[in-house]
């Protein structure tokens, strides 16, 4: 588990995760590395863990699930990178994002959005 709010930094593995919380200021909802979420639907605590078969994931810009192995797939990602990476999810189990890969269609950053959580991911 991942008190992003308490703690704004995580390690896992070779990889530094951060998150920090800012004003709206409009733009996209970020990149492979970076990502943005709507602050008013951000838990406070995210679980960390790595990929398993079967797992999905609803992506950005999509309405229906797609399994996460066909996202790895397509980013060319051996068994090895995907272990590798870690999977973000809220409490519950749903995957808001997976580093490097792609991030959910889970609360969007919208017109009326005052506040966003910025996820960031670097390699150590």
């Amino acid at each position: 588990l991942w008190d992003w709010r308490r703690e704004p930094s995580i390690r896992f593995g070779g990889l530094v995760l951060e998150a920090s919380e800012g004003l709206a200021r409009g733009g996209a909802e970020g990149g492979e590395r970076t990502v943005r979420f709507d602050a008013s639907l951000m838990p406070d605590m995210l679980e960390l863990g790595v990929f398993r078969d079967g797992d999905r994931m609803v992506p950005f810009g999509r309405k229906t699930p797609v399994k996460v192995k066909k996202l790895m797939t397509e980013r060319k990602l051996d068994g090895d990178a995907r272990r590798a990476l870690p999977v973000v999810r809220i409490p519950g189990g749903e995957i808001i994002w997976i580093p490097g890969v792609r991030r959910s269609s889970f609360a969007p950053v919208v017109g009326d959005a005052a506040r966003v959580v910025e996820l960031k991911m670097t390699e150590v």
